[in-house]
């Protein structure tokens, strides 16, 4: 939705039938909400200690690929060392990319 040419009165007009704001994410804002969301409600042994020290979360959606490497422990800068990244390759862009190249070839 944030790459739509629409999206501000898309945004309007759901707000206006569901009555609450709504707020279109940038893809750093959707990589946290993802690493907070998994880190919420999994035990930490299981997003940080196990097995390697670190996890890596992807979240494939039709427009954007947000990846969330997180690692134990503090980074040398005193940062918590997570990595992250949103990258504007999704479901729909590769499907629409694969039906122009089949167009291309044909």
């Amino acid at each position: 939705m944030r790459s739509a040419k629409n999206n501000a009165e898309t945004a309007a007009l759901i707000e206006s039938i569901v009555g609450y704001p709504l707020k279109i994410l940038s893809g750093a804002e959707e990589c946290q909400c993802l690493t907070d969301g998994v880190k919420s409600f999994l035990p930490p042994f299981m997003v940080l200690d196990y097995p390697l020290k670190q996890t890596f979360l992807a979240d494939l959606g039709g427009g954007s690929l947000e990846i969330s490497l997180l690692k134990s422990g503090k980074s040398p800068s005193g940062k918590n060392g997570n990595y992250q990244y949103s990258i504007d390759i999704g479901s729909l862009r590769l499907r629409k990319m694969s039906i122009l190249k089949m167009s291309w070839n044909q």
